[in-house]
């Protein structure tokens, strides 16, 4: 299709953008729509594992659209239409008309995916899919069989056992000289993602996925390794079915990025029957922190709360000897005679830490 910038048909139209397009050698002409099933090869080599080989913008297409939520995905991009687009994203400068293979027609800003966190997260429909990351459902359709699980299938939004928050290969420096390491996953923690019971000393805990949130944004590109530029998923997860008097609860947690301790990183609220609510804070340093640690950020941590669980990675296997860990926070419930309706998970905005949640057991 030609697009009307072509023949100057809309006003304050251009075709210039920093993505990666498939207007390029081997690619499409300037005239027309860029083409998102383009064989061009992905200009991200340097962040995906070592001897994955070549891989084309077409083939990352192909696997999204086999996947469930393909109805969302864009084959044609345009972003020359800004004077048409709605008034949210009229003003913007990365402002873009998706249209899918549905013949659909979506507006968005430079990241499409940012239209549907609650469905697939952000980095859930990158790279990441090339490798294996499985898609939606994030739960193996299970329910729990331990008696004090709650069951959290209904929030679950992305699997733990492969990098579900940034692409295969992570950086820890500023600017493009390489200095990578495997981004951190959960895949050390036994059969996770897999529906089972998992045994922490004398506790179970049933294992299902991972139910992620986004802290806060920034919008520094020198601190892209310490903290989210973009958004990656949800700001909540709300009104979760407990049904249920409740004597005391316990999670394991944990965090995308580092935070100041005592730093409150998100809460979760618990809704009774009679309307009232209580919340209770995920204090970074305190009751979780972040889930991967180098020996540099173990330095700084010399009152932090100790993980329930943790596995260590050496640099030979993964390109810095870190350690993967897991947290576990208690609550007594000062109101246990009145039945629990029902649970959120909340984020802390302010925070950059971005926690997530692995299990909640919940007494009675």
């Amino acid at each position: 299709g030609i697009c009307p910038h072509v023949y100057r048909e809309e006003y304050r139209s251009s075709p210039k953008h920093g993505l990666v397009s498939s207007r390029n050698r081997n690619g499409d002409l300037a005239v027309v729509y860029e083409y998102d099933m383009a064989p061009e090869e992905l200009p991200l080599s340097d962040y995906f594992p070592p001897g994955s080989g070549r891989r084309t913008r077409r083939e990352l297409k192909e696997t999204l659209l086999r996947r469930p939520h393909f109805e969302q995905i864009p084959i044609l991009r345009c972003s020359s239409h800004r004077n048409s687009a709605p008034d949210e994203f009229a003003s913007s400068e990365d402002t873009f008309r998706n249209l899918t293979t549905d013949g659909v027609v979506y507006w968005s800003g430079r990241y499409w995916e940012e239209n549907w966190l609650a469905d697939v997260p952000y980095c859930c429909r990158q790279a990441n899919v090339l490798f294996g990351l499985r898609g939606p459902p994030f739960h193996s359709g299970r329910a729990p069989t331990n008696s004090e699980a709650v069951d959290l299938r209904p929030w679950a939004n992305a699997f733990g056992d492969f990098p579900w928050w940034w692409l295969p290969m992570f950086g820890d420096r500023v600017g493009f000289a390489p200095a990578l390491q495997r981004a951190a996953c959960l895949a050390p923690f036994s059969s996770l993602a897999r529906g089972n019971s998992i045994q922490l000393g004398k506790e179970a805990w049933w294992v299902d996925g991972i139910v992620q949130l986004q802290g806060h944004i920034t919008t520094d590109n020198n601190l892209m390794y310490e903290q989210s530029r973009r958004a990656n998923t949800v700001r909540a997860m709300k009104g979760l079915p407990i049904h249920r008097k409740v004597k005391y609860a316990a999670w394991l947690s944990g965090t995308i990025w580092e935070a100041p301790i005592n730093d409150v990183t998100g809460w979760l609220v618990w809704h009774y029957v009679d309307g009232s609510e209580i919340r209770v804070p995920l204090v970074y340093g305190r009751t979780t922190g972040r889930f991967w640690a180098d020996l540099e950020q173990l330095g700084r941590e010399s009152t932090f709360v100790e993980p329930v669980w943790k596995a260590f990675e050496t640099k030979a296997d993964c390109g810095i000897d870190r350690w993967i860990r897991l947290f576990r926070q208690e609550w007594t419930n000062p109101r246990a005679e009145i039945e629990v309706e029902s649970l959120d998970f909340i984020v802390s905005e302010d925070s950059p830490a971005s926690p997530f949640l692995v299990s909640l057991n919940a007494a009675r």
